[in-house]
C-alpha cells in the first residue's frame, strides 16, 4: 500500500473553481501541479505512531469522519521533496530500508488534450515490502 499525492500550486482561492465543470477544473489544476509524492504506508504508519502520538508532519481529524482521517502536512511533503533522507530520519524512519527515486514529469505530455506542466516526482519504495511480496504478486 502507498500514499500518492499531487499537491497543486493554484494561487487563487478554491472558490474561483466554483461553477466550473470537471473538465475545466482539470485543465486549471493540471497546469498547477507542484510535485508528485509517492510514499509507502510504512512511512505513514511510523509517523502516526511516533512515541504514541502523531509526528509533527501528521495530524488526525476525528470530527466528522469514520474512521478518522489522517493528514500529512504540506510542510512534511515539502521537506521530503527537499531533503528526503534527512526528513525520513527526522520521522524516525531508517532511510536504508527505502529506495528513493527522483524524476521529472516529461515536458510535452498531454492528458485529455490538456498539456501538463512538468513537475518533480519523488517515489519512495519500501525495500522490505519489495523483497517480502515480490514473489506473491500475481499478474492479472
Amino acid at each position: 500500500m502507498k500514499y500518492t499525492v499531487f499537491p497543486y500550486t493554484f494561487i487563487r482561492p478554491l472558490s474561483a473553481l466554483k461553477g466550473m465543470n470537471g473538465e475545466q477544473i482539470f485543465k486549471v489544476l493540471s497546469r498547477h501541479i507542484g510535485f508528485m509524492l509517492d510514499i509507502p504506508i510504512s512511512v505513514i504508519q511510523k509517523m502516526a505512531t511516533e512515541n504514541g502520538r502523531p509526528h509533527k508532519y501528521m495530524s488526525f481529524d476525528y470530527s466528522n469522519s469514520w474512521p478518522e482521517t489522517a493528514r500529512f502536512s504540506s510542510t512534511g511533503m515539502k521537506a521530503l521533496m527537499a531533503n528526503t533522507a534527512a526528513t525520513l530520519v527526522e520521522m524516525g524512519v531508517d532511510p536504508a530500508r527505502y529506495r528513493v527515486i527522483k524524476r521529472t514529469f516529461p515536458s510535452g505530455a498531454m492528458i485529455n488534450d490538456v498539456g501538463i506542466t512538468p513537475f518533480p516526482i519523488l517515489i519512495i519504495k519500501d525495500r522490505l515490502f519489495d523483497r517480502s511480496y515480490a514473489d506473491k504478486i500475481v499478474p492479472f
